[in-house]
């Protein structure tokens, strides 16, 4: 005996690939919590902000590459020593 949710799977398996993605994320959507708009607004403006500081050249960009090199450089320094220091705030730049 099936249960209904093992029928909606069969149901949706045979729909084409972009109807069964489009299912997904409805489905995945589903199980978000409702949206704040207030903290969507505040998204929306610091978005707005860093491109604003990324165009007018206020701050410098850093390639992925670089940022992942050092990351790994440093996880792996804190491992072998079993340090878990954290940098001061003073030697901290920001990440845009």
């Amino acid at each position: 005996m099936s249960t209904p949710v093992e029928d909606l799977f069969r149901q949706a398996s045979a729909l084409d690939e972009r109807d069964r993605a489009n299912l997904a994320g409805l489905l995945l959507e589903s199980l978000e919590d409702p949206i704040d708009e207030d903290i969507e607004s505040a998204w929306r403006d610091e978005v707005g902000r860093r491109l604003a500081d990324i165009d007018s050249g206020s701050v410098k960009l850093v390639p992925w590459e670089d940022v992942k090199a050092k990351l790994q450089k440093s996880v792996l320094s804190a491992s072998s020593t079993g340090s878990t220091t954290k940098r001061s705030k003073s030697s901290q730049s920001p990440i845009i």
